[in-house]
C-alpha cells in the first residue's frame, strides 16, 4: 500500500522518496501505540507480516538514499520506539530513523507528486497543514488512523523550512553572479544578496542601487523602510553611511514585497561581494560583506 505510493508520488521531486519513506515512519510508529492496532497486531499473522515489510521497505529506501546517516538526524529524544515495542525483529535501523531535517513534512504522504514550482506557489505552511492531515493507514484490510503531530511539532518544522528556502536563494545568488560575461560586469554592483520568505517558499536576488529613489520601489516598500530608519528614500541615517533604500537588501526584498509577501517576514542570505564570487566560481567566506547598520534596523534578526 505505502510502497505502491512512494512509486507514484515520489516522481517529479527530487530525493522524494526517502522523504515521504521518512514520514510514513513517523506514522507508522504513532499507529504503533494505538491499542486497537496492538491487538490486532498480536492475533493477526496477515497484519504482521504486511506492517514488518512496509516498515522495513521505507527503512531499505531511506538507507538507499543515504539519508539514514547524511543529510538527517536521528532524534534521540524519541526514535521509533513503540515500533521496537511492539516487534523487536522488525529491523529500523540505527536508534530508529526519526528525522529532525527541515525538508521532512514539506513532501509528505500526498504530496510526492507536486512539482516545485507547485510547492512554491501553494507555500510551505500550507503543504506542511496539508502533510497532517494523510494519517490513516491500511493493514491486513483494516483501517487505522496514526496521531498526526502535535500543533508544536507542526510549527517546528516550519519554522525549520527556512533553511531550505534559504538554500535555494543561495544557489540562485551564485547561478545569477556566475551569468555575468566577466568580472568587470560583476563588479558593477557593490552588493548582492539573497532575500526570501519560509512561508510561501518565495526567493528573489537584489543588487545594490546607488542612484535609487523612492519610484524606483513599491510603496509598502518605501513605507516599511522609512517607518523603521525614520528617513525618506535616498537620505541618509546617523547609523551608517549607505544611502536608504540603496542596500541590495532592499532591492531584493522590494520584488517579494510585489509579490505579497510582508516585508517584516522577510530573510536574507549572506550578502556578497559579486566581483570576488565570480572570479572564485563560488561562495566563500572571504567573499561576504558585512550587512550595515541600516539594513539590520529594518530587518533585526
Amino acid at each position: 500500500m505505502i510502497i505502491q505510493n512512494l512509486d507514484s508520488k515520489g516522481v517529479n521531486i527530487g530525493s522524494s522518496a526517502g522523504l515521504i519513506a521518512i514520514n510514513e515512519l513517523k506514522k507508522l510508529d504513532q499507529l504503533a501505540a494505538n491499542s486497537n492496532f496492538i491487538k490486532d497486531y498480536k492475533s493477526n499473522s496477515k497484519i504482521r507480516q504486511e506492517y514488518k515489510k512496509v516498515v522495513e521497505s521505507l527503512v531499505a529506501v531511506v538507507q538507499s538514499e543515504g539519508r539514514a546517516t547524511n543529510g538527517f538526524m536521528f532524534d534521540r529524544e524519541s526514535p521509533l520506539s513503540n515500533i521496537q515495542a511492539l516487534d523487536n525483529k522488525i529491523h529500523i535501523g540505527e536508534k530508529g530513523l526519526v528525522s529532525v531535517y527541515p525538508e521532512l513534512y514539506i513532501v509528505g504522504s500526498g504530496l510526492g507528486s507536486l512539482s516545485k514550482a507547485a510547492i512554491s506557489k501553494l507555500g510551505i505552511e500550507k503543504l506542511a497543514q496539508q502533510s497532517l492531515k494523510n494519517t490513516t493507514l491500511l493493514f491486513g484490510g483494516k483501517t487505522y488512523s496514526a496521531k498526526s503531530m502535535s500543533t508544536l511539532e507542526a510549527e517546528i518544522v516550519a519554522k525549520s523550512n527556512a533553511d531550505i528556502i534559504k538554500k535555494a536563494a543561495e544557489e540562485q545568488l551564485l547561478k545569477d553572479i556566475l551569468a555575468y560575461p566577466s568580472a568587470n560586469q560583476a563588479s558593477k554592483n557593490a552588493a548582492m544578496i539573497g532575500a526570501y520568505d519560509p512561508a510561501t517558499g518565495l526567493y528573489a536576488i537584489g543588487n545594490s542601487t546607488r542612484g535609487i529613489k523612492a519610484e524606483n520601489l513599491h510603496q509598502n516598500t518605501v513605507k516599511y523602510i522609512e517607518s523603521k530608519l525614520g528617513v525618506k528614500i535616498g537620505e541618509f541615517t546617523k547609523l551608517c553611511g549607505n544611502k536608504v533604500g540603496a542596500c541590495a537588501e532592499v532591492n531584493a526584498a522590494d520584488k517579494l514585497i510585489r509579490q505579497g509577501v510582508p516585508p517584516s517576514r522577510i530573510q536574507f542570505t549572506d550578502a556578497v561581494v559579486p566581483r570576488q564570487v565570480w572570479s572564485d566560481k563560488k561562495i566563500l567566506p572571504k567573499n561576504l560583506k558585512e550587512t550595515c547598520n541600516n539594513c539590520k534596523a529594518s530587518w533585526p534578526k
